[in-house]
């Protein structure tokens, strides 16, 4: 039988621990953030090609959330050895009690974790909206830290997030932690090209497609919808967009088309009609209503969310699509006032009743 006196030591020691591996995570944050250059979701778009000389440096930043979330784990451990003790002192004591060592680092992870994705059902009952609903979508989720600046929006947006790839190699591990994700699909464009993405092009065979998502839902096993990312020219074309549309049929997974351009989808499944997978979204795919941010300036990117906010008003949702740059998240913090009093929900994606 281990002695007070033991049992004392015990506990110490694992305070002691805890007190170190804090340290020690202050630390590698403190390096982290003084030697950390800005990150991808702040260069403009057009520019993503020319930021790839700093995708090591955003790959490196990953490991080091890996690093986190491996201590994180470590603390967790010791908070079980905490309980443990305290069932010691308890079964000694009944009537003591011996508070618990709070993991602050979890606690401040949760509070960044919007609630938890659920089936429209399961939130108003028979596909019935109460309210006018607006999802938005952040495009171009390629790491870790991006992830974690929009998680921390006081509301529920859906981050789309790259396909693993060269400049986005940990992308599942987001799937990972999110309560909710979809994929942003990189599509062949008129005239435009980024490195680093392994785009589907409209010269590809159906079979080349097929395979692309097979190693997507691999990558991605709760897959349940992908959005475009660009694709002006890919989106235009009736046999590429037929043998993607099919692709997705087959493993289960709804398109949102981002309309960088008039595509054919919709004509695609005028002559293809399917039942929707979300049994209360009665079309078999969804479109975009308003860029948020085609012009990055605060002011114009909160009209355009004003303007979104009056499209749902009027049909009873929309779909925004933004991206994480600093104007968007900032103009998105600000207007949060706005949206909770504007009469209409945040939903993901999955969420939306329509119609």
């Amino acid at each position: 039988m281990i002695n007070k006196k033991s049992k004392f030591l015990v506990f110490v020691a694992l305070i002691f621990l805890l007190l170190v591996s804090i340290v020690i995570l202050g630390f590698l944050l403190k390096n982290y953030q003084e030697h950390s250059n800005p990150i991808l979701a702040e260069v403009p778009q057009d520019n993503l090609a020319k930021s790839l000389i700093s995708d090591i440096k955003e790959v490196n930043k990953d490991l080091l959330y890996q690093n986190v979330e491996i201590l994180t784990k470590n603390l967790d451990l010791l908070e079980s050895n905490q309980d443990l003790s305290d069932n010691i002192f308890t079964q000694e004591n009944p009537l003591g009690h011996t508070p618990k060592i709070t993991n602050s680092l979890k606690e401040e992870s949760s509070k960044s974790v919007v609630k938890e994705s659920l089936n429209p059902k399961d939130l108003i009952g028979d596909c019935k909206r109460i309210r006018p609903q607006l999802a938005i979508i952040i495009d171009d989720i390629a790491f870790m830290r991006q992830y974690h600046k929009v998680m921390q929006l006081p509301f529920k947006v859906t981050p789309s997030i790259f396909p693993k790839g060269k400049i986005s190699p940990n992308t599942p591990n987001i799937a990972k932690i999110a309560p909710f994700y979809m994929i942003h699909l990189p599509l062949e464009a008129l005239n435009f090209h980024q490195n680093g993405h392994h785009l589907l092009l409209s010269t590809d065979t159906k079979e080349t497609i097929e395979g692309k998502i097979k190693t997507l839902k691999k990558d991605f096993p709760n897959l349940t919808y992908v959005n475009n990312h660009i694709g002006s020219k890919f989106t235009q074309n009736e046999r590429a967009m037929k043998f993607l549309l099919e692709a997705l049929n087959q493993e289960g997974i709804t398109f949102v088309d981002s309309r960088t351009i008039p595509s054919v989808t919709r004509k695609y499944y005028q002559y293809h009609p399917k039942e929707s997978f979300n049994t209360c979204q009665n079309i078999p795919f969804l479109e975009r209503d308003v860029f948020l941010d085609n012009e990055l300036d605060v002011e114009k990117i909160t009209a355009n969310l004003m303007k979104v906010v009056k499209i749902a008003k009027t049909k009873g949702y929309a779909i925004a699509i933004g991206h994480p740059h600093k104007e968007t998240l900032l103009a998105l913090q600000n207007a949060s006032s706005y949206l909770k009093e504007s009469g209409v929900d945040l939903v993901y994606i999955n969420e939306l009743i329509v119609p």
